[in-house]
């Protein structure tokens, strides 16, 4: 059975072991885009700082045993980047959206409702309109990934952007009266 919890700064020592397992460095690459991967793994601050500041993060269990997690950071996360250019690629009518930034669930959990547990409750939980996400396209595509948030959940692609070494695609779901 999937519960899903909200994830507290305790938890950061687990999202960056499960990161580690996620990380796509020291994996064959076709099974990386086929489970899907993460290309960054934060410390352990990084993940308690993240999990303090967004009450919208949360870690998955089945059979009371972790199996994933999802991080975000706030519109107001968003707002405070530093690169007035990063800022501006997810402003929208005057508003920032809440940026899913990691949603990971370990490969002998996957198929069992984890990841779309967590994404649940995310959407569930936020009381914004907006949420985004981005996932690389280039030099290694996240096809689980697109697969998950625009094929299965209708996640819109609304552009591609470009940087020295990678193609990213940022993808949104709206919500009612966005």
């Amino acid at each position: 059975m999937v519960t899903v919890r909200q994830a507290v700064s305790s938890d950061a020592a687990l999202l960056h072991r499960m990161a580690r397992r996620l990380h796509v460095e020291g994996r064959d690459w076709n099974s990386a885009q086929a489970t899907g991967f993460f290309l960054y793994v934060g410390s352990e601050a990084d993940y308690s700082r993240k999990l303090s500041e967004s009450p919208y993060c949360y870690v998955a269990m089945i059979d009371e045993t972790p199996a994933g997690f999802l991080t975000t950071v706030t519109p107001e996360g968003v707002a405070k980047h530093p690169s007035e250019k990063n800022r501006a690629l997810f402003l929208d009518n005057g508003q920032y959206p809440l940026l899913l930034e990691q949603i990971g669930v370990l490969p002998e959990y996957q198929g069992r409702g984890a990841g779309q547990a967590m994404l649940d409750r995310m959407i569930g939980d936020f009381p914004g309109h907006r949420i985004v996400a981005t996932i690389i396209h280039a030099p290694l595509r996240n096809e689980r990934s697109i697969g998950f948030l625009a094929g299965r959940n209708g996640w819109q692609q609304f552009r591609e952007v470009r940087t020295a070494q990678r193609l990213w695609g940022f993808y949104e779901r709206r919500g009612p009266g966005s």
